[in-house]
């Protein structure tokens, strides 16, 4: 797969997350707390797309084209519908909301997708260590969330799967 397309769908998940935890943020802005959070989210998925639009830049100047790499995007493909049919569908509440960002920000999708992208530059790995430790702060903050609401989450799926429990 073309190191390219891999950019594009990571680009296009980031976005989609930003719009949600925007819209998510507005839709619960009568709760301070639950509004800010999701405009946080927001605002950092929205940094995580325009740090990866950066890095392919910065790539596209150094090495002219970028190569091929190994991907399997079936489950970036698939989190990105999920973002988006959930930005489409029926309104949440605010613990299916909380539910489903804590299953996608857990998610192995993004892991092997940095996998990927890590073999298209090895310059790469700093970056996607950064966005990987940021989705690891955003679990962290969905947690604490969660817990002081009362909000069972879901346990992340494992590696290859696609619901929690």
């Amino acid at each position: 797969m073309q190191a390219e397309t891999v950019f594009r769908n990571l680009i296009k998940f980031a976005r989609a997350s930003a719009d949600l935890y925007f819209f998510w943020s507005e839709t619960f802005h009568g709760d301070q707390e639950a509004a800010a959070i999701w405009g946080k989210m927001g605002t950092e998925e929205t940094g995580h797309a325009n740090l990866v639009v950066y890095q392919r830049r910065i790539l596209r100047k150094s090495a002219g084209q970028l190569g091929d790499v190994d991907a399997a995007m079936e489950e970036v493909a698939l989190l990105t519908d999920i973002v988006q049919r959930a930005l489409e569908g029926p309104p949440h509440t605010l613990d299916e909301a909380v539910r489903l960002a804590s299953w996608i920000e857990a998610s192995a999708a993004g892991s092997e997708l940095q996998g990927a992208l890590t073999q298209a530059d090895p310059d790469i790995q700093k970056l996607l260590q950064h966005l990987g430790a940021d989705d690891r702060l955003h679990v962290e903050r969905l947690k604490t969330f969660a817990a002081g609401r009362g909000i069972p989450l879901y346990a992340p799926p494992a590696k290859g799967g696609t619901g929690g429990s």
